[in-house]
């Protein structure tokens, strides 16, 4: 019987938190470090990871479960899903208002506050991401447009998986490598069509569609649940040399994660292969849990930081940007400062998603006792 719960999964989380972190330490590129940055920078590419693994977890954990339709279960899940990301995404955005008005003076001269009210409406009700211009789709916390895309995806959540789970009754495993196939093919094609339209029609040029819209982000979602099905059709087939194996796929992940942008390929075909490579890791581990690589991703600290990645993932962006105006006002951003900086940074950042989940999980509790 196959487990609800992959634990190395949890630990790459993790993994992918840190390539994300390690991207926006932009202010390294302006340091004695500005070649370190240069090998970090596309840390960027852990976020279709991000959504792969959501979609891979979320049919391991509900597709029995979302079997037949039951509007009042769907509504269940769907509130239950959003409210462990609304609280900290609430909190985050209120904690980066003054920098969201810091950014817009510097930027515009001053600051639009008929602007700002739009994009708090956007903002509260995680919609920004659908808003088809950069002008309106912007978020408070920048980050957190990944929230808005992964609400929507929670949404349209069950209706997937229940037709996933008619789907997988007539499937075999040469099906399921060419609808992977098909799924890559038209992703291309709505890329192509959605980045052109963009291109010809949207004043602004701001790419917000194909990078933060949930049509783009759709894909390695469903990318992910197509390698549950591949897991689930393989029986109890077990990664042989499960130690190498693991070591290979971390190894393809980071060196990825590194030299992508060097690699010479279209951005277009660049995320294909993210989205690829990132199915290809997942399916990794979920086939091996024995190996070396497995076993230190399942540690505690590891599988701590693995289930608090979410609010990392909103921390450390503020924490970054909150940092570096700190910092460049006593003149610490340009030496040799510059990197223990980074490791100060990454710490607080670990401590404040601790902070955070824990009072998300106290608020949460709180209001499921006011309900009973």
């Amino acid at each position: 019987m196959k487990p609800d719960r992959i634990h190395s999964l949890t630990g790459l989380r993790a993994v992918a938190a840190l390539t994300i972190f390690c991207s926006h330490l932009l202010y390294l590129a302006e340091t004695p470090f500005h070649g370190l940055y240069s090998l970090i920078d596309n840390g960027r590419l852990g976020v279709n990871f991000f959504f792969l693994l959501s979609g891979f977890v979320l049919a391991l954990g509900y597709s029995k479960k979302l079997n037949a339709f039951d509007f009042a279960r769907d509504v269940r899940f769907v509130k239950k899903r959003v409210s462990k990301i609304y609280i900290p995404y609430l909190i985050t955005m209120v904690l980066a208002v003054p920098l969201y008005i810091h950014n817009a003076a510097l930027g515009e001269g001053s600051l639009n506050a008929g602007l700002m009210v739009i994009h708090l409406l956007f903002n509260i009700g995680m919609v920004q991401s659908v808003i088809p211009f950069l002008k309106y789709s912007t978020s408070i916390n920048d980050v957190s447009w990944f929230l808005s895309t992964i609400f929507i995806l929670y949404l349209l959540t069950p209706g997937i998986l229940r037709l996933n789970n008619k789907a997988a009754k007539r499937c075999t495993l040469r099906k399921l490598v060419y609808l992977t196939a098909a799924v890559v093919a038209f992703y291309c094609c709505v890329y192509m069509v959605i980045g052109q339209i963009e291109f010809v029609r949207f004043a602004d040029r701001g790419l917000s569609i194909i990078y933060r819209s949930p049509l783009i982000r759709l894909f390695p979602f469903l990318l992910g649940i197509i390698a549950y099905d591949i897991y689930c059709l393989s029986g109890r087939f077990r990664i042989k040399n499960a130690s190498a194996v693991e070591i290979s796929g971390i190894a393809l992940f980071l060196l990825w994660w590194v030299f992508a942008d060097q690699s010479g390929l279209p951005t277009l075909l660049t995320e294909c292969a993210d989205m690829l490579i990132s199915m290809l890791v997942v399916l990794i581990f979920a086939f091996s849990r024995d190996g070396i690589v497995s076993g230190l991703l399942s540690k505690e600290k590891v599988l701590e930081w693995g289930t608090i990645s979410l609010e990392f993932y909103l921390v450390h962006y503020l924490i970054i940007h909150y940092g570096v105006l700190a910092a460049q006002h006593f003149g610490l951003d340009k030496g040799i400062a510059a990197l223990p900086l980074a490791l100060l940074f990454f710490v607080l950042s670990l401590y404040g998603a601790r902070l955070l989940h824990s009072i998300t999980e106290r608020l949460i509790s709180v209001l499921r006792k006011e309900k009973t």
